[in-house]
């Protein structure tokens, strides 16, 4: 299932434009369900229906993601200088950012 990450979620001063923060529930061990569902359209049609009411209602760029984020919610790179091994290296969910704008 998919959910809207709000504290993720960011949105410009005025409001034209933002970027959605949508995250699968599918956790480790179902990792391809996740970036399945988060690679096809519903997920994109979410993102969307999710700001349409505050006017948002077209994709304005590239999808970024399926990415992996730990049980902190944040990003796994390989930047990291933990090991690969440690719990916050570990990847607990998928998620994609999908830019919106307002109709020109």
């Amino acid at each position: 299932m998919l959910k809207l990450v709000e504290s993720a979620t960011n949105y410009a001063p005025d409001m034209t434009r933002g970027v959605v923060v949508v995250e699968s529930d599918s956790g480790p061990g179902k990792f391809a369900e996740a970036i399945e569902e988060l690679s096809g359209n519903d997920a994109k049609h979410f993102a969307l229906h999710s700001v349409a009411h505050l006017g948002l209602t077209h994709i304005n760029g590239n999808i970024i993601g399926p990415y992996p984020v730990n049980t902190e919610g944040k990003v796994l790179d390989n930047d990291s200088e933990l090991p690969a091994t440690h719990p916050n290296r570990q990847p607990h969910r998928y998620r994609i950012d999908v830019p919106v704008t307002r109709k020109f």
